[in-house]
């Protein structure tokens, strides 16, 4: 037999509201929870993006330093061959 039927009319509709404050509570806290996460992994992304943008600059230094060494070795060799 339902547990449900067999309450008075006056407790079913407690239970239904308590069960749904437990269920907008509960919402409630994982909500906050996932805004938290939220704002942590955008932090992160922030942090990891400005790594990023640093290692791209120091890479981009290092290109240019190559190419101008390239240039000046293929100049030297130039120069030697002629």
């Amino acid at each position: 037999m339902n547990k449900q039927k067999s309450l008075p009319e006056g407790s079913r509709k407690l239970k239904n509201i308590e069960d749904f404050v437990k269920t907008l509570r509960e919402l409630r806290e994982e909500i906050e929870k996932l805004g938290k996460e939220k704002a942590n992994l955008f932090e992160e992304i922030e942090v990891l993006k400005t790594k990023g943008e640093e290692t791209a600059n120091k890479l981009r230094d290092e290109v240019e330093m190559l190419r101008k060494e390239v240039e000046a070795l293929k100049g030297a060799i130039n120069a030697f061959e002629s």
